[in-house]
């Protein structure tokens, strides 16, 4: 530390203080605006104010008390996956071409839609985190010797947040490595049924609706499941089924009567 003393003190206590209001703005105002729970956000302020009193030491255990009360109560209300699909289980509202319509029915599945119910914290999120990552993961077995179709690595991800209740900071940051994870593997990420605390929390973690060109945006955000469902059906219909028609036109001889 003897070359600590040629340092300015100016400049070493403005270093200081800078990190303290860092480390301030991070951990009281960034968090409760991420989850909107005043209830979880209280904890940090508890332990510092007691840390004055008791000692920082025996205030942490408090606060890690306090913690355990606070999951507890968020246990009741746990959710997480309600029921997975694809685009050829589920389909939107919307009516389409008999031409279409067919090329759906065979390659809906690259569409995969997640529904989340209840409240998300570290554990269930973390769970559906990796299940999104199996989505992206390549076979190296032959597909021959399975006794069931695998489907492709889809194009388009729909996450039905309208049953959600809650999340906790770190199921913030998970979305954020969702979308990242999705970007890198070329699959869209559409959400949809977001209460406006949802939103907030979501756009500090850097998951916001994209601007520009709407086929070329990798987020969207979609008031409910039938129009995210209708959006992402029209571009899969618009990118692959123009290209599949150009090369190797479908066949209809079924639609002919005997």
């Amino acid at each position: 530390f003897s070359l600590v003393r040629y340092i300015p003190k100016a400049c070493f206590s403005s270093l200081l203080v800078l990190g303290a209001v860092d480390t301030f703005v991070v951990w009281f105002f960034l968090s409760f605006r991420k989850t909107q729970d005043l209830l979880e956000w209280l904890v940090v302020p508890f332990i510092v104010a007691f840390s004055l009193v008791v000692g920082f030491l025996n205030a942490v255990f408090l606060g890690v008390g306090i913690s355990t009360f606070v999951f507890v109560a968020s246990f009741f209300r746990v959710g997480g996956v309600k029921f997975n699909a694809t685009g050829l289980e589920i389909r939107s509202t919307i009516e389409r071409s008999m031409a279409i319509s067919d090329w759906l029915d065979t390659h809906g599945d690259y569409i995969q839609v997640l529904v989340l119910q209840n409240y998300l914290f570290f554990g269930n999120a973390s769970s559906i985190l990796a299940y999104i990552g199996t989505m992206f993961d390549d076979i190296e077995a032959d597909s021959n010797e399975l006794s069931y179709d695998i489907p492709p690595i889809p194009k388009i991800l729909i996450i039905d947040m309208s049953l959600n209740t809650g999340m906790d900071t770190s199921t913030v940051d998970i979305f954020a490595e969702i979308k990242e994870l999705c970007k890198n593997n070329g699959c869209k990420l559409f959400l949809c049924g977001l209460s406006s605390r949802a939103k907030k929390g979501l756009s500090l973690a850097g998951v916001k609706p994209e601007t520009g060109f709407k086929n070329k945006r990798n987020v969207r955000f979609f008031s409910d499941l039938d129009v995210a469902l209708g959006t992402a059906e029209d571009l899969i219909s618009s990118e692959l089924y123009e290209k599949e028609k150009d090369t190797q036109p479908t066949n209809y001889s079924w639609l002919t009567p005997s």
